[in-house]
């Protein structure tokens, strides 16, 4: 196995990189959501710190099908992978102390 992301992303081959998008397709509903809503969140943010404005459905779009040109999507997987977790953890956590 590659040592860094970079080494992950020059080196996978087919295999690989396939099981990797299994991976992340066996995620449940929940985890998926919370995965999407990161990303959307991530592009409207950046969107009104460059822009002043939120994209609308037509600039995210072009934005989902163009980011992958410029972005290590592992890492930026592994990343919101490990936010969703700990969001997770956290309303656990929440919502047993409430009991």
């Amino acid at each position: 196995m590659p040592l860094t992301v970079s080494e992950f992303d020059k080196s996978a081959g087919k295999t690989i990189r396939k099981e990797v998008q299994e991976w992340l397709g066996n995620l449940n509903s929940g985890q998926k959501s919370e995965f999407e809503g990161l990303y959307i969140s991530m592009c409207h943010t950046v969107a009104e710190e460059k822009l002043g404005r939120k994209l609308n459905r037509k600039e995210l779009k072009v934005v989902e099908d163009k980011i992958g040109d410029y972005i290590d999507w592992y890492e930026a997987i592994t990343l919101a992978l490990n936010e969703a977790v700990k969001l997770q953890k956290k309303s656990k956590a929440l919502a047993k102390a409430q009991i």
